[in-house]
């Protein structure tokens, strides 16, 4: 909403407002974190955490040590933007600082676009997360690339490009492709960056596009597979994953992709007044996953 424009307030201002607006957010952030520590966890024992959206980064050519610093710079952009203060030091990454002010720089600025916390709100930021949770949906290849000065751009801040294997199945958004690899890989890369914190997926699933899709293979295959890794990093890497949420409990509205997407274990009938729902066979095969704690042996 404050970058590319493309959502309310619609402001177009990519080089500057993301990150004064993230800047707020992280105060804002810690100012509830603590006034929910001191008036109200003694007597409701909640948990607090941001979640971000995260898809993996995958380097263009792992050989290459600008591809991997790419990708690694892409994720420190994306999540390490607002968990490497909370999970870290109460900072923004090193290498984001470093990028924007350089950028700022030789952009004839007087100062960093990226703003910078004093002291007291670094202390007062760090640690306001008792969780580590998060979405995801999709992985990018990402490879280094020497982008523009002007326009000030966040996109243009990171020096990456990104794209995606042809191979990946597809779905009805166009940049959700189904890389389940791409989850254990991310899993890995939180337990290594941020000490092993317990983990929740928040959101998860596949979008397909058509109104009737009861018997939706597809969604099946994809919460198997993506399940499946969550559980290869849970078993034998050590992450510790706290918890797998699928996304979506019906079909709902994708904000500006509409009701085309279908996300839903339910189906909804919107051509009905009265929205009926129907349970997908997805519906049925989560559920065998949710009842079996994993992925249900075949039947002899």
């Amino acid at each position: 909403g404050y970058g590319l424009g493309t959502f309310p307030p619609n402001v177009k201002d990519p080089g500057s407002a993301p990150y004064r607006v993230a800047h707020i957010l992280l105060k804002a952030h810690a100012r509830v974190y603590h006034t929910y520590d001191d008036r109200y966890r003694a007597s409701q024992g909640g948990v607090i955490a941001l979640c971000p959206f995260i898809s993996w980064a995958e380097p263009k050519t792992p050989s290459d040590p600008r591809d991997i610093e790419a990708a690694d710079r892409y994720l420190q952009f994306l999540v390490g933007w607002f968990t490497h203060p909370i999970f870290k030091n109460g900072d923004y990454p090193e290498v984001m600082k470093w990028k924007v002010g350089n950028r700022s720089e030789l952009q004839d600025l007087p100062s960093s676009r990226l703003p910078v916390f004093t002291a007291e709100e670094r202390e007062y930021i760090r640690g306001t997360a008792d969780v580590f949770c998060f979405n995801t949906y999709s992985s990018k290849i990402v490879t280094h690339s020497t982008t523009h000065l002007r326009p000030f751009s966040y996109e243009h801040d990171q020096e990456v490009s990104t794209e995606v294997d042809s191979s990946w199945p597809s779905s009805a958004l166009t940049d959700h492709w189904a890389v389940p690899w791409g989850l254990r890989r991310l899993l890995n890369w939180i337990k290594e960056e941020y000490g092993n914190p317990p983990i929740y997926i928040i959101e998860n699933g596949v979008g397909i596009k058509t109104k009737w899709d009861v018997d939706n293979n597809a969604r099946m295959f994809y919460f198997k597979t993506y399940i499946d890794e969550a559980l290869k990093a849970y078993k034998v890497d050590g992450v510790n994953l706290k918890g797998y949420n699928a996304w979506s409990l019906m079909d709902n509205f994708e904000w500006v992709d509409g009701y085309d997407p279908r996300f839903g274990l339910h189906q909804i009938d919107f051509d009905n007044p009265n929205r009926p729902r129907t349970p997908k066979r997805s519906a049925v095969y989560y559920a065998e996953i949710i009842r079996n704690n994993g992925i249900p042996l075949p039947k002899e």
